[in-house]
């Protein structure tokens, strides 16, 4: 439960909504920073967290927030949309966020480094396991895990490209889980850094 708060504290934080969509085909959405294709039937929302977005009020989308369809209510409410998207994940649903991680600021450091600040800044996601992986042909740490409960499953990519952190995420409801897994990874598997 805290893992999810801490995810929707993170997004709260993200001072302009960009773009709502509805997905109808495999779209690729691409910003200043990265690109993907997007799954049929996936919603999503786009948002900015940069040092320029916090001064200014506006800046780049840096943060894409991902939702399957059957979810898409959830992103509807402007008002709530910090809680909405993460809105009864006990009980049913699924998300994704891929993300640069504005708040690490550590330069010229390992992958490790970040995995270590990653897991420090979510004390509450308990890894079940850990391995080396490949993002947008950079060098990545794959986790799965959970949020210190067995209803709430997590596979998380960190990842370092250009002396900038990242993490992309899945999270779904214990019940909804398989069901979505195979579009993150496909989303994964085309996610690629814009230089």
């Amino acid at each position: 439960m805290k893992l999810i708060l801490a995810l929707v504290l993170q997004l709260s934080l993200c001072s302009s909504l960009v773009s709502v969509a509805h997905v109808h085909a495999h779209e690729k959405l691409e910003n200043v920073f990265f690109s993907f294709h997007v799954p049929h039937a996936w919603n999503y929302a786009e948002y900015s967290n940069t040092a320029m977005s916090s001064l200014i009020g506006i800046g780049p989308p840096n943060q894409i927030i991902l939702v399957p369809e059957e979810f898409k209510d959830r992103m509807l409410d402007s008002n709530e949309k910090d809680n909405a998207i993460y809105k009864n994940i006990y009980n049913a649903g699924a998300f994704s966020q891929f993300a640069q991680d504005a708040d690490y600021n550590i330069k010229n450091a390992p992958l490790t480094t970040y995995v270590k600040y990653f897991a420090n800044k979510y004390p509450y996601l308990s890894i079940i396991s850990k391995h080396d992986s490949m993002v947008g042909k950079e060098k990545a740490v794959k986790i799965e895990g959970n949020d210190n409960s067995e209803s709430v499953k997590l596979v998380i990519y960190l990842v370092l490209h250009d002396n900038a952190a990242y993490n992309l995420d899945y999270v779904a409801n214990e019940n909804d889980f398989d069901k979505y897994l195979p579009d993150f990874e496909k989303m994964i598997k085309g996610f690629q850094f814009n230089d």
